[in-house]
């Protein structure tokens, strides 16, 4: 975005910014990381910067002042105005970007609306500007995209400043299941879709819609394997396991983590073992696993292993050309 001429000061007819993002966190707390100042000064502004000045009079008329520090140590001061406040829905104000003399370079009326989605908040972000000058219209060409980054960091607070209440209430609640499937197919089989990365991508996945981002395999005593995906409205799945016994077509042990987001949910012992009958298999799975700070698992491990056994049956009988 650029001024149309070289005078000190003009009006723009330039299309509204427009941000959306969907945060894993109530929207009372949202608004509030928006209009607390101890809070704002820890995720506003592109990534690297901070705030050493950042000060808020929560009000209509109220004013705003931050001054966000570059990493080469430039400053840039921000004045502003709170002309609308309806908590915790709704806050509208008028920022004016500062030169080094302290003169405005240009003036931008936000809109940011907190819509409830559950436990989740749609965050909408509305940015008209009103007025620039020929030196800050080079600045406003960034603008999305340190506003995109900023929304990075109020996500990644919203994360720590959630992990940070869960700390203040610890416990543990332990859990044990087993599970026994019989295949149609040979130990050596059903052992090779666990131990060969290939066959076991196949199946070892999160079910639709979810969506891998990352997998590593490392299967040996002492190896580790690596999977995490995203759900719709954007929590991310980690799971991270370490082998500590492994007999060829007899017998795998891992211990395991879970973690939604940054939040860690559980540990995990697993025991796989692999017992021939007639010409197929019968599949035991034990697991012993703990429940971190009142993460209420409802029986949902289990059924998410039967699931993927569940895959892991449909994977083999693709391989073989059994319907």
């Amino acid at each position: 975005m650029s001024a149309r001429k070289n005078s000190p000061s003009e009006r723009l007819d330039a299309p509204d910014m427009l941000l959306t993002r969907v945060l894993n966190a109530p929207r009372e707390l949202v608004f509030k990381v928006w209009t607390d100042a101890e809070q704002l000064r820890q995720w506003w502004g592109p990534k690297g910067f901070t705030n050493p000045v950042c000060e808020v009079s929560l009000r209509s008329g109220g004013a705003i002042r931050i001054h966000m520090r570059a990493p080469d140590g430039t400053v840039y001061p921000m004045t502003g105005v709170y002309q609308e406040i309806v908590a915790p829905e709704r806050l509208v104000f008028q920022s004016s970007a500062l030169d080094e003399n302290g003169q405005p370079l240009f003036e931008v009326l936000h809109t940011v609306t907190f819509a409830a989605e559950g436990q989740k908040t749609r965050l909408t972000v509305q940015a008209h500007v009103l007025e620039t000058t020929a030196a800050g219209a080079p600045h406003l060409k960034g603008a999305e995209e340190g506003w995109s980054q900023s929304l990075d960091r109020l996500d990644g607070h919203l994360n720590r400043t959630q992990q940070s209440s869960l700390v203040r209430d610890r416990s543990t609640h332990h859990a044990t299941f087993v599970i026994e499937r019989a295949f149609s197919f040979a130990p050596s089989v059903v052992f090779a879709a666990w131990a060969d990365p290939v066959a076991k991508a196949r199946w070892f996945a999160g079910p639709a819609p979810w969506r891998q981002l990352n997998r590593d395999f490392d299967f040996r005593v002492g190896g580790h394997e690596g999977l995490s995906g995203k759900w719709p409205g954007g929590r991310v799945s980690i799971f991270k396991s370490s082998y500590h016994d492994i007999v060829p077509d007899e017998r795998i042990v891992y211990a395991y983590d879970m973690r939604l987001n940054e939040t860690h949910i559980s540990v995990s012992l697993a025991t796989v073992e692999f017992k021939a009958e007639g010409t197929g298999t019968l599949l035991i799975i034990t697991e012993q696993g703990v429940f971190l700070d009142g993460y209420d698992d409802a029986g949902s491990r289990e059924k998410g292993t039967r699931g993927l056994l569940d895959q892991l049956d449909a994977a083999l009988r693709r391989e073989a050309g059994v319907s």
